[in-house]
């Protein structure tokens, strides 16, 4: 037979159990908002070309969006690694690059990797003397992060 006591510890642990997880859940901080992202057509670099053949021009379709994505101005393309050459490796590698308020490449990561470290560390390593025109929104440049597939081919 349950007293008076035992009956209010009982209905104190039952309200403790199902307003827990509702304190708990309602004290958790909010979701970070998703970093701004832009995905680049795919850099094709072939046996032979250590150099961007053609000048990079700057898109002249006008953006309907509020917000511009930044813009390519100096494209340096990875050197094929020896070992990769002979051995005629190939694959495609998908990179994120920081690219700041400055236009400057900042942190590069391997997002999908071509299957070769060597093709990846490669990539990785051109990707970073890349310089970008900063994407705005009204004017004002914002940092963001941008992929684009580095695809080696051996022909």
């Amino acid at each position: 037979m349950m007293t008076k006591n035992n009956q209010l510890v009982a209905v104190n642990i039952l309200l403790i159990a199902v307003l827990a997880p509702v304190v708990i859940w309602r004290t958790l901080p909010a979701p970070k908002a998703a970093p701004l992202t832009f995905i680049a057509e795919e850099v094709v670099v072939q046996k032979g070309i250590t150099k961007a053949v053609a000048p990079i021009t700057p898109n002249s379709v006008p953006v309907p969006l509020p917000i511009i994505p930044p813009k390519l101005i100096k494209q340096i393309l990875p050197t094929f690694p020896l070992g990769s050459l002979q051995a005629e490796l190939a694959g495609t590698t998908i990179l994120s690059a920081y690219v700041g308020t400055t236009g400057q490449v900042g942190q590069v990561e391997v997002k999908l990797s071509s299957g070769s470290a060597e093709l990846d560390k490669a990539a990785v390593e051109a990707m970073k003397g890349w310089q970008f025109v900063a994407a705005t929104q009204g004017g004002i440049p914002l940092a963001c992060w941008y992929e684009v597939p580095i695809k080696f081919e051996v022909k």
